[in-house]
């Protein structure tokens, strides 16, 4: 185990909380910042331009950014450290990154890329700023007894409380809250939203449209997630032909409606979601409220 690669991976787990792609919606509230803490978020965008920026979901308001994930995990980390600290542990270092200016539209991306300027820049290549791969170094090993300290495993000396320093930083922020970071019913909402979209049958008339657009192109792809999801796209840079792809599939979208028509289903689903179970979403969003007032209030010194 190496120093730093606790609170990385954190903060990789917590991200999951913000949104969700087509690249990682099936995580739990999967792969999506967009705005900073405290930014009010408009409704779903009636008509999609290539040229156009945010596209947003109902659920996303019930939903962490990523930013406030990463202000809870860097507020963690501060615990984490004021625990190693009681024992005399020396503390670990702190990989992850703020991605408050990360993908400012990253509900869309679910979809593939919607943007132009995004598809002229890096095909369907997401760039490491949104999720902070770059700056993840492992960093230094941790010692035997800074592994038993956080977990509380092991050799850890009598007192450390249960879970280790990890589990006491984890209980500080989540309160009386369910999970740290984390909203699971507008998660759930968010993914099932997604998955049955694709079966819709105005999704799948689009897909017919989207797909004859595409060939007319010279490409072959069912539908979008097959575009974006070509392994020959593995690369560390795109290639010329990820390029010509992309720019393809954001004019068949655009030419065909599919992502307004897209907004829309998912919209209609997630807000009759949202309506039958706003008193769960309610207590998720208080409880977001509170682990992020007590992670600023970590952050300022306050606590």
């Amino acid at each position: 185990m190496r120093r730093g690669l606790l609170l990385v991976l954190v903060l990789g787990v917590l991200s999951a909380a913000c949104g969700s792609s087509a690249e990682s919606v099936d995580g739990q509230d999967a792969p999506p910042p967009v705005p900073a803490a405290g930014v009010s978020l408009p409704a779903p965008a009636e008509s999609v331009s290539p040229d156009q920026g945010p596209l947003f979901l109902p659920v996303q308001k019930y939903m962490f950014s990523q930013h406030e994930v990463f202000e809870i995990s860097k507020a963690q980390w501060v615990m984490l450290n004021s625990c190693l600290e009681r024992y005399s542990t020396p503390p670990v270092d702190f990989r992850g990154s703020d991605p408050a200016e990360g993908d400012s539209y990253r509900m869309s991306r679910r979809y593939g890329p919607v943007v132009r300027a995004d598809v002229e820049k890096r095909g369907y290549h997401v760039p490491d700023s949104w999720t902070g791969a770059k700056s993840q170094d492992p960093g230094a090993p941790l010692t035997e007894k800074q592994n038993a300290v956080m977990y509380g495993s092991g050799s850890a000396p009598k007192g450390v409380p249960p879970g280790g320093c990890v589990g006491e930083a984890a209980r500080r922020i989540a309160g009386g809250g369910d999970v740290v970071g984390k909203s699971s019913v507008a998660g759930s909402i968010n993914i099932d939203s997604f998955n049955l979209s694709k079966s819709d049958p105005r999704i799948v008339a689009g897909f017919t449209k989207w797909s004859a657009c595409m060939k007319g192109k010279g490409f072959d792809y069912s539908n979008p997630l097959d575009a974006v999801g070509d392994a020959a796209w593995s690369t560390p840079e795109p290639s010329a032909q990820e390029f010509l792809v992309a720019q393809a599939d954001l004019e068949c979208k655009s030419s065909t409606g599919l992502t307004e028509t897209w907004v829309q289903v998912e919209s209609e689903f997630q807000e009759s979601e949202i309506q039958s179970r706003r008193e769960a979403l309610e207590g998720e969003s208080r409880s977001r409220e509170a682990q992020l007032k007590t992670a600023r209030d970590i952050l300022g010194g306050r606590r």
